[in-house]
């Protein structure tokens, strides 16, 4: 008799695959069941794992790129989507974990309005939500430590991500010529891979003391105005900082401008190439001399100045999170009443 019900499980198990793309639809979302034990979100429509572009990493022009792809199924995903921490699958009879984003899962999705994911979340697959019309992103909940590549590609109307306390890695153009405007990195993320936020509207991010390495076109042609080097990073690529028009102040923590690692430091001509020729460089005071004796530096900036002259000053209460550093570029563990300090966010600050 077991047999019997274990044979017909499986039976009607074989019909739903062999009909469409995923395993079951519960609450208007698709999931696939994986080896039994637990979820992964799909989509209805099966989307190749190819390329987006000929040129791949290289945009096309702005009028071709749109919200959705129309040269691909549309994906039926639509409105707010919340997904559950687990789902009772019937033809299981039991109850299984939602434990990761499949490759494509919102994918091409012209109606999406937000996505929350839960805790048990611990894996991204390719292009989850890429060329959507996905505007809000919450994964603070999550356990992933690594965005897939293209994850939001294309995503135009994107405005809001909330990214996870345990993310480490951000892969390739994950949020390329999306429209994100500022977005906030969680503390144990030590590289921006290449493209990671080209050609987005980005003009404010966060979260970057602890970064190491900045690869090529990770900021292309974005809106930053701001840029902070601090004492931590090892590499800076070429282009990592290219097409930035709107580029006004860059501000380096490091006391030795040539204490980069020798492969990957390139001139500064080549890593900010093309961005605003006049845009002014703050260095630590006692390091003035330094900055302004080295080509690699003044092969782009012109205007190299001491940190305690002209930043825009302003008086704060203090605070845990954020970091503050002496007018040499040294952090400090509290600043001290009537000192000028420079935040990690980029601002003067006397107490």
């Amino acid at each position: 008799m077991k047999k019997r019900i274990l044979s017909a499980l499986t039976a009607a198990a074989a019909t739903i695959v062999s009909a469409s793309a995923f395993d079951v639809k519960i609450d208007n979302i698709y999931y696939n069941i994986i080896n039994g034990e637990y979820l992964e979100v799909t989509s209805a429509e099966p989307y190749p794992d190819k390329t987006f572009y000929p040129q791949y990493g290289i945009p096309p022009a702005k009028k071709t790129i749109t919200r959705y792809r129309d040269d691909y199924a549309i994906n039926d995903y639509s409105g707010d989507i919340i997904v559950p921490n687990s789902v009772e699958v019937e033809t299981l009879g039991k109850r299984l974990e939602v434990r990761k984003i499949g490759h494509c899962a919102f994918f091409n999705a012209p109606n999406l309005e937000s996505v929350t994911l839960p805790a048990t979340i611990k894996k991204l697959g390719n292009k989850a939500f890429a060329c959507s019309s996905i505007k809000r992103l919450d994964m603070g909940d999550t356990t992933v430590g690594a965005i897939t590549d293209d994850m939001c590609y294309a995503c135009k109307d994107l405005s809001e991500v909330i990214l996870p306390e345990s993310l480490i890695h951000i892969g390739e153009s994950a949020f390329m010529t999306s429209g994100l405007k500022s977005i906030t990195l969680p503390g144990k993320v030590r590289a921006l891979i290449c493209k990671t936020f080209a050609y987005t509207d980005l003009s404010e991010i966060k979260g970057l003391e602890s970064v190491e390495s900045y690869s090529y076109d990770c900021f292309q042609k974005t809106k930053l105005k701001q840029i902070i080097i601090y004492e931590c990073i090892r590499n800076l690529s070429f282009n990592a900082f290219k097409d930035l028009e709107y580029l006004e102040n860059v501000i380096s923590m490091k006391t030795d401008p040539e204490d980069f690692d020798i492969l990957s430091y390139y001139s500064m001509d080549s890593v900010f190439r093309n961005s605003n020729p006049d845009c002014t460089l703050w260095v630590p005071d006692e390091s003035l001399e330094l900055y302004k004796a080295s080509s690699r530096w003044t092969s782009f900036f012109k205007d190299i100045r001491p940190m305690s002259q002209g930043l825009p000053q302003a008086a704060a209460p203090y605070s845990e999170n954020i970091r503050y550093f002496d007018m040499t570029g040294r952090q400090v563990d509290e600043p001290t009443p009537g000192h000028l300090y420079i935040t990690s966010d980029g601002r003067k600050i006397q107490f």
